[in-house]
């Protein structure tokens, strides 16, 4: 059930304009993002409000981007997404996300960049 809810989250943020009260419906209310891109500037938001806004703002700099895979790990899961911030090339994000039962409860994105480079992932 993570898979698809990952999925979904990640469709509800391309679709942002339309799909931000369904994305928010996935967080847990003490949801934790920890920001690691240093194209988006690091900092760590805490609750859904604060998280919220700083979403907000991701989507207003970022130019596109694809999900590329969803992948169950040892300790919760890791997303791989093509991702293109304005004025910065396009890099594959590694982004680790916890959950506690279905709500995604903690973010670190884009804690680090395909092994292959700072390019897309393949």
């Amino acid at each position: 059930m993570s898979e698809q809810v990952l999925k979904a989250a990640f469709d509800h943020f391309i679709n942002w304009s339309t799909k931000r009260q369904q994305f928010e419906a996935l967080l847990d209310p003490n949801v934790q993002w920890v920001e690691a891109d240093p194209e988006l500037g690091p900092r760590t938001y805490q609750g859904k409000p604060d998280v919220m806004a700083h979403l907000d703002e991701i989507k207003e700099h970022v130019a596109s981007a694809s999900l590329v895979s969803v992948d169950q790990k040892a300790q919760g899961w890791q997303v791989r997404d093509n991702m293109q911030v304005h004025g910065h090339d396009l890099h594959c994000c590694i982004s680790d996300i916890d959950f506690d039962g279905e709500l995604i409860k903690r973010v670190v994105h884009c804690r680090g960049h395909d092994q292959m480079g700072p390019g897309p992932c393949g």
